[in-house]
């Protein structure tokens, strides 16, 4: 296994932009807030993009799981569903320390936090935490563009539709992580060879890569 991050396989990146959720920006004009389900390397990772120029890494914070853990994940989240109003479930991140050259202390500190939750009214939410980042709620709500109605031809309720919502993104990333978590790994480029890429990581964003040992 290497022990220097520029010995590492080159990642491969599949982002699954149909599960992207968005958040409205701080201020009028801005870009919205970004939450984000892909894969590294075939293992499933969410990732907050705040948007926010102030912010620091530029605003980005990511988590990679292994796919035992996740689904695991996914089966807490899911008990929030049928929860009282203020029910959260929340799963802390940690990541590695590391030297300047890249190889790992043994020390671990807290990346993130990511809450899924039921706010006071009954709508689900979903929100990523991380130190010098901006905070945003995501929530699960219908399209603007789609109305559902309940058999008696009444529309489904705000806390209905937001629980209907979330079943259905919750549904769409299990089987994502089936399908992506069972491929076989490339063979692949040492790092070294990333700095003639056009998609390096930046020094802001190396945590991104090591949230979970390769």
């Amino acid at each position: 296994m290497a022990n220097n991050f520029k010995d590492r396989p080159v990642p491969v990146f599949r982002n699954l932009m149909n599960y992207t959720m968005f958040a409205p920006a701080l201020q009028e004009g801005g870009k919205q807030a970004r939450f984000t389900f892909s894969f590294m390397d075939a293992r499933p990772r969410f990732t907050l993009f705040t948007n926010v120029a102030t912010d620091e890494k530029k605003g980005i914070a990511g988590a990679g799981y292994y796919p035992e853990i996740f689904y695991g994940l996914l089966d807490e989240f899911e008990k929030i569903l049928t929860a009282a109003p203020g029910t959260t479930s929340n799963v802390r991140n940690f990541t590695s320390v590391r030297t300047e050259e890249g190889r790992p202390t043994g020390e671990k500190v807290v990346a993130s936090q990511i809450t899924f939750g039921k706010d006071e009214t009954g709508v689900l939410y979903i929100q990523m935490v991380a130190q010098g980042l901006t905070k945003f709620k995501f929530f699960f709500k219908l399209s603007e563009f789609h109305h559902i109605f309940k058999e008696d031809k009444t529309p489904l309720t705000e806390e209905e539709a937001s629980v209907l919502v979330a079943k259905g993104w919750l549904k769409g990333i299990r089987k994502a992580t089936e399908i992506h978590s069972s491929q076989l790994a490339p063979e692949q480029a040492d790092r070294s060879s990333f700095a003639k890429t056009e998609s390096k990581p930046s020094k802001d964003n190396e945590n991104l890569f090591d949230d979970i040992p390769l």
